[in-house]
Order: structure tokens, then sequence, then C-alpha cells
């Protein structure tokens, strides 16, 4: 028996077998030591039967990325709240010394300036306002809008954004704190005081009824002219027709429209192959029905047939 044949043979020896047997078991033994070690650890696993292990992570906090499956809403984009501020603050909104998250975040400003840091200076209170506090969370943040309320403006005070858009009061003294009147207590607890009051409830009110109102009021425009709409894009696939013009520019002629009439146009956004071919087909039976019409009502009528050939060369009557 050759070298080769005899270490065949011996692997599968009972000898060989019990052997390799003990090798399975302490290499086991082994996975079960270190699985019993991570159970400690900050990802620990839990060993099971057959040396399977299964992974325990820690619960992630609550993140930018998971925020929509936790039901956090989402932050208002930062053009839009940009624009209102602006409206708002006509004077402030160009000015240096205007503070606010979204300004601060497009000019890349991280601090007050250094005539407003001489003014506290010399103040005798202690307290003093922290630019900071314009991008933190749990004091600038509201969670029913998603927008950064907090705005500072030098010299004068502390401002709420919706408060001010929203022309809010207190109810008790019918003060405008925040709103036309600048707040100078500069204190965190002050600001959250403001957040749980019901002036800023109220703004808060108002800012979800006003998106619901637009948003209502998109539904009821584009519901009022859906047949305008839809009058012009048949018209332009007729014009297309008649002109024996390619159907592939049935796109371009409507975002020429969009230009021509955009307060009716934008709300049409089908211009794929498929709506195109759908109001092909829905002129072509109009036309077919007000034909085949005719033909019934006239006494005679004549054809006129042509043949003509494809591109495999057979004879088509059209």
């Amino acid at each position: 028996m050759s070298k080769r044949e005899k270490s065949i043979y011996g692997y599968f020896t009972p000898t060989a077998k019990k052997k390799k047997n003990e090798e399975v078991k302490e290499v086991n033994s082994g996975n079960s030591e270190e699985s019993a070690r991570g159970v400690n650890s900050t990802t620990p696993s839990v060993s099971r039967q057959g040396n399977t292990s299964e992974s325990i992570h820690p619960v992630e906090p609550a993140t930018s990325r998971n925020q929509a499956e936790l039901g956090v809403p989402k932050e208002q984009p930062k053009n839009a709240v940009l624009e209102e501020i602006r409206k708002i603050f006509p004077a402030g909104a160009s000015n240096l010394h205007h503070h606010n998250y979204y300004t601060c975040g497009e000019q890349n400003c991280n601090k007050l300036s250094e005539a407003e840091v001489l003014r506290f200076s010399s103040n005798r209170t202690p307290d003093r306002f922290v630019h900071s506090w314009l991008g933190d969370e749990s004091l600038s943040f509201c969670q029913t809008t998603g927008i950064f309320w907090l705005i500072y403006e030098e010299g004068q005070g502390m401002y709420c954004f919706l408060c001010k858009k929203h022309n809010t009061e207190n109810a008790k003294n019918k003060s405008k704190v925040y709103n036309s009147t600048p707040s100078v207590r500069f204190k965190k607890s002050a600001l959250k005081d403001h957040s749980t009051s019901q002036q800023h409830k109220d703004a808060i009110e108002a800012e979800m009824l006003s998106r619901v109102s637009q948003f209502h009021n998109e539904v009821t425009e584009k519901e009022k002219v859906k047949d305008a709409v839809l009058l012009n894009a048949f018209l332009a696939a007729y014009w297309l027709a008649k002109e024996e013009i390619a159907n592939r520019k049935f796109s371009s002629l409507i975002n020429l429209f969009k230009i021509v009439s955009p307060e009716n146009m934008k709300y049409f956004n089908y211009s794929g192959e498929e709506t195109v071919r759908s109001i092909f087909l829905a002129i072509g039976t109009v036309l077919m029905e007000k034909v085949l019409d005719n033909a019934k009502k006239a006494g005679c009528y004549g054809l006129l047939r042509d043949e003509v050939t494809d591109i495999s060369v057979m004879e088509i009557l059209s």
C-alpha cells in the first residue's frame, strides 16, 4: 500500500474518527467560552446549540436617520423657513447682527459680534445670550412644527419666530414678549418656560392650521383647473397629429405651455409614453366614432384605400 493510500485509509479508521471528534469538541468549547465572555461586552453574543451565535446590538439613539421610523417630526426645509424669516424681519435679515439657526448656518456664524460681547461685559447682570442656544434642540426646536424658533437681535433681545409670525400674545396680561417685544431674560429656564406657554402653543396651532389651509387651497385650485389642463394637453397632442410632428415632441410642447400658462399647466405632471399613448388613443376613438356616425347618416360614401409596405416588405392596406 502506497503512502498516500495509507493516509487516506487512516483518516477513516475508528482511531482517526475519534481524534477528529475530539478536535471538533475543543473548537466548540472554545467558541462557547468566547460567547460566554462576550456577554459582558458592548455587543454581547448568545451561544446556542449547534454553535450558532446571535448578536445583540445596543439600542441606537433617535438620530436624524431613524427619526421617521420613530415618528419624530422632520425638520422643515431651511430655505423655506429662511425666506419667511426675511419677510418677518426685513430690516435685520441682511444684518450681520441678526442671529437665528438658519441665517447663521447660511453665513457660517457661530458667535456674537465683539460689540455685543462688550455690551454684555459692561452690564452688571451675569446673564447673557449664548449663541449655541440657537441650535439646541432641547431649547429652541419645536417638535410639532419642525422649526428652530429662537431668533436673537443684538442690542435688542430674543424673539420667537412662530409667535411673531402669527402675532400671538399672552392671554392673561396681553403682553407680546417674544413677539413685538424682545425678551431679555437670558436664561435656559426662560426659553423652556416660553416653549410651554399658552402663547407659544397658540402659535404652534396657528402654524399647523396654516399648513393645512395651504394644502387645502392647492387641492381646491388643482380640482378647479383640471378640465382646462386636460384640454390643453389634448390640444397639444391633436396639434402634433395634424402637423405630422413626432409624438416625442409632446413633452417639449407641454413644457412650453407651462412657461406660457404656469398657473394652470404646473399641475400637469404626466408626460410619459403611456400618457401620450392614452391621449392619442382617446383622440382616435372620438374621431372614429364621429366618422362612423357621419357614415351612417350619409346616403352613400366612398373609401380611398392604398397599399404600403412595412420594414418586412409586407403589403398593408391603409
